[in-house]
């Protein structure tokens, strides 16, 4: 199956925005250390470490030029999409020692916040790729705002 967005989306989100995807594993395994005992904790730090993980997306289309869209043949949609996927396999780092953490030491409960940050990394991830695509160069912005709101809506349902 040939994805030519998809390569090029990890391929950029790589070589530009290396820090989103080291630094969510070093995120996600302090997040692990600090809420070891405290499931709100860890809904609230594992939170925010995705909010800021899921922002490669707008990040990616700052430096992705418009004509290479053209140039090579991709619908919008698929850059979209593949700028999504991106964004919810960097999370991945925070995700998986949060998540399993959670599940491991809190049992139900703690399975439950991970559900809720499973969720949380997927609007946080399509929200960055609808700001990217709408606004460009400025769609760090717009995704700032979303991802404040659905970091606090977040806090407050499951903190």
């Amino acid at each position: 199956m040939q994805r030519p967005e998809l390569l090029r989306a990890l391929r950029n989100g790589w070589r530009a925005h290396r820090l989103f995807a080291t630094g969510a594993w070093v995120l996600g395994f302090l997040v692990l250390v600090v809420s070891w005992n405290d499931p709100a904790r860890a809904a609230f730090w594992g939170a925010g470490a995705i909010v800021w993980v899921s922002g490669v997306a707008p990040k990616m289309a700052s430096v992705d030029p418009r004509w290479l869209d053209d140039a090579l043949g991709v619908r919008h949609s698929d850059v979209l999409v593949a700028r999504a996927v991106v964004a919810v396999s960097y999370a991945m780092g925070v995700l998986g020692p949060v998540g399993v953490s959670l599940s491991i030491r809190h049992g139900g409960a703690g399975a439950t916040v991970a559900l809720g940050l499973l969720g949380l990394t997927i609007v946080t991830a399509v929200s960055g790729a609808w700001a990217a695509g709408a606004w460009r160069r400025h769609g760090q912005w717009a995704y700032s705002a979303i991802a404040l709101v659905a970091w606090a809506g977040f806090v407050r349902v499951w903190g």
